[in-house]
Formats: C-alpha cells, structure tokens, sequence
C-alpha cells in the first residue's frame, strides 16, 4: 500500500516510486527527509499499480519513477527486466504519457544496465517525454539539483500552488 508523508502546508506534490521497500536503507526515505520540511507532500508507491491509482486520483507537480519498480505485490522483490515482468518501470513510463495531468517525469535507471540497454533507455525517455534521468546509486545532491532545474523549467522556479489530494490521504 502506498504511503503518505505529508506536510499540511505543502505546494508542491511528488510522486515516487521505489523498487524494494523492505530494505533499510532507501533513496526515497533520503529524499523524504529532505522535502518535508522544505514544504514539499511526497507520496511513495511501493508498485506500479499504486502510482497509477494514486496519479488518477490526483495531480502532481512531479513524479520520480524508479525502474525496478515492480508492477504489483506478486512481482515485489523479482529481478528487475526491460521494460517488463517484474521490473515495471517502462510500463509505468507509458501509462504514465496517457494522464490528462501528467507530472513531469524523472527516472531512476536500474544500475545493471548494459551501455546498450542505457542508450535504449534513454531514447525511450525521450520519446515519452522524460525530463530527466537519473542513475543508481541515487545521489541525493544530484536528484536535488534534478528537481531544481525542473522546478526552474516547469514552474519558473516558483513552486506551483497546493493541488487537491484524494479524500482519506491526508
């Protein structure tokens, strides 16, 4: 199931995705700990399935979709693959594309990709419209300096007001 960390006065709404939530040490957690006191509501799906649910149910100024992301709970903690099986990320990617609102989008590649993989990937990126994409290990500064330029570049570097969240989230 989704999780919610939310600051009450927040304006700017991010989506992530991570790949294995059960491990103790996660880039998204590092990123929640920076954004919450900077004002920012950040909703982390543990499965591709529950960012599409919580995306078609309401807006966000940004999402961060990490490639391993498994598709639902029974592909959780599967090997990640291109683009299908239990790494969903690519399927996430296109679904993504098709929202009325769609966030801009920045991806966080699978660490074990070929050169020839990665280069495949970031010509799929492009062509779905990605803004950035970011490699594993995440860099916490470098996926700060990402949401920068795209805070910059989407929202004139004011970020956007308070969108609506779902009724029973917050």
């Amino acid at each position: 199931m989704a999780y919610l960390r939310q600051n009450l006065g927040a304006r700017l709404q991010v989506l992530l995705t991570e790949d294995y939530p059960l491990l103790p040490q996660r880039w998204t957690d590092q990123l929640l700990r920076f954004f919450e006191p900077q004002g920012v509501a950040a909703y982390v799906a543990q499965t591709g399935r529950e960012a599409i649910e919580l995306a078609e149910r309401m807006e966000f100024h940004a999402a961060v979709i990490d490639l391993s992301t498994p598709l639902d709970e029974r592909t959780a903690g599967g090997p990640a693959v291109w683009g299908h099986g239990p790494g969903g990320g690519m399927w996430l990617l296109e679904l993504f594309r098709r929202l009325a609102n769609r966030p801009p989008v920045v991806v966080v590649s699978i660490p074990t990709y070929t050169p020839r993989q990665l280069e495949q990937l970031l010509r799929e990126a492009l062509r779905l419209g990605v803004f950035s994409v970011v490699n594993k290990p995440v860099d916490l500064e470098q996926m700060l300096t990402v949401f920068q330029r795209l805070v910059d570049r989407q929202y004139q570097g004011c970020w956007p007001l308070r969108l609506r969240t779902p009724s029973g989230l917050s």
